[in-house]
């Protein structure tokens, strides 16, 4: 009524931050984008301008993020950072927040490669702008960090998730709830590392943050419960792997009235290792059907089931239905796809068993190749990822009756040597790629 148009654009892109930071309300605040955008284009005569259309770019972005639509929350995150730059200048907190975004958006998404090669830009930029200190860089470092463990570097990871741990049990407390966060992901990184007991430590002691009586009802407990039945699946301990599987189930449910894919998929993982692929797969299915009915078309997410269900396929032998998924996840990949993702080198890595499992050695040593080379030019030179994709050559490469090759050894020899260097928790891969070089080793 006042004709105040500063006022107006400030409430307006504040109002937009609550609404889809904090309550998640995306579709609300992608119906009221055009009166927002109205507000903020009739600020153009005024200094805060920039920082305003920043601002308004920055809350679509968060919007298209948590509707899975990546690509388009990632044109408004830059499109931020450009507004925000131009107003501030480079080295400002604001940059920094979009900055730290766009990685998330990207970690969120497929393009695991770029999310950390972004949140390493912001967290950088956050250090040098909000000081060592600040509660964001603890953020941006189990951001960081959780993208590093997702390539499989471990030791990037470690250094990061450590940081953070240290850097708000400083700033927060010992005892500060919000820690469960950096314990979950250092839990899931032991995990990785097959450090059972270590990961039960971390796992417990998020559980124990969220309260003891009602850890197991808050919603925070969803992770650390699902990495308890990571635990007990590292264990060997399949019965009570399943129970909190089960659990977390539950706990979503009631929690958010339903369970997220990821969710879901983490439970599929469980029963994966504990060899009831039936049961996996339902829980695969339904998360294929819940990322169907959330994501838009030719989401790249869809790969994160195509990728499971395809290798379930392949364990229960129905290779015609395994090919299929893989086709469809090759088209979503596009032409333009980039060969070094992570989502290409699991891919090429289950077109490689498909392929030895139908007895196309030729086919299989192609895609092993592609994948070792991603895999080691994106993680650590000791993945387990690494070891499995080279001892897949080398299978490839030898026919059932024949001693391997020079360079199938050589790959073999290489695969052993990495599970040897993870020490004695991968000793059944290890013991494994013994068993199939102990035919053709010469007699002393």
């Amino acid at each position: 009524a006042s004709g105040h148009d500063v006022a107006a654009a400030m409430i307006a892109t504040r109002r937009d931050f609550v609404r889809v930071a904090r309550l998640q309300r995306a579709q609300d605040v992608l119906l009221d984008a055009p009166i927002v955008e109205g507000l903020v284009a009739r600020m153009e005569d005024y200094h805060q301008s920039r920082e305003l259309r920043g601002d308004h770019v920055n809350n679509l972005g968060i919007a298209h993020a948590l509707l899975g639509q990546d690509q388009l929350a990632a044109s408004e995150f830059v499109a931020s950072i450009d507004a925000r730059t131009a107003a501030f200048g480079v080295d400002h907190p604001q940059v920094v927040y979009a900055l730290g975004n766009l990685g998330l958006v990207l970690l969120d998404g497929t393009d695991i490669v770029e999310a950390t090669r972004q949140l390493d830009a912001a967290f950088v930029a956050a250090q040098s702008t909000l000081g060592p200190k600040h509660p964001h860089v603890a953020l941006l470092a189990i951001n960081l960090g959780t993208g590093q463990l997702t390539l499989g570097r471990l030791r990037e990871a470690a250094a990061n998730l450590s940081r953070a741990l240290s850097l708000q049990s400083e700033l927060l407390g010992p005892d500060a709830p919000d820690l469960h966060y950096v314990l979950s992901a250092i839990g899931d990184l032991a995990v990785a590392q097959r450090r059972c007991d270590d990961a039960a430590g971390s796992y417990d002691r998020a559980l124990h943050l969220l309260g003891q009586d009602d850890a197991h009802t808050h919603p925070g407990a969803l992770q650390p419960l699902l990495g308890l039945g990571k635990v007990a699946a590292c264990r060997g301990d399949f019965v009570i792997a399943r129970s909190f599987g089960e659990r977390v189930l539950a706990l979503a449910q009631r929690s958010h009235g339903e369970s997220s894919p990821e969710l879901l998929d983490g439970v599929g993982d469980i029963f994966v290792h504990s060899g009831d692929l039936d049961q996996a797969l339902v829980h695969y299915q339904r998360a294929e059907a819940s990322r169907r009915a959330r994501l838009p078309p030719g989401s790249l997410r869809m790969n994160e089931s195509y990728k499971r269900i395809a290798e379930v396929y392949r364990r229960q032998r129905r290779h015609d239905a395994a090919a299929e998924l893989l086709h469809a996840a090759e088209a979503l990949l596009g032409p333009d796809a980039r060969p070094t993702s992570l989502t290409s080198a699991q891919l090429e890595a289950i077109r490689g068993a498909l392929a030895l499992d139908r007895g196309d050695r030729s086919s299989a040593h192609l895609h092993y190749h592609r994948a070792a080379a991603i895999y080691a030019a994106l993680g650590d030179p000791d993945t387990l990822e690494l070891a499995l994709a080279r001892f897949g050559e080398a299978r490839a490469l030898t026919a059932p009756s024949e001693a391997p090759s020079p360079e199938a050894r050589a790959l073999a020899d290489d695969a052993l040597a990495i599970l040897q260097t993870r020490g004695p928790a991968f000793a059944p891969e290890a013991d494994e790629l013994r068993t199939w070089l102990a035919p053709h080793v010469p007699a002393p």
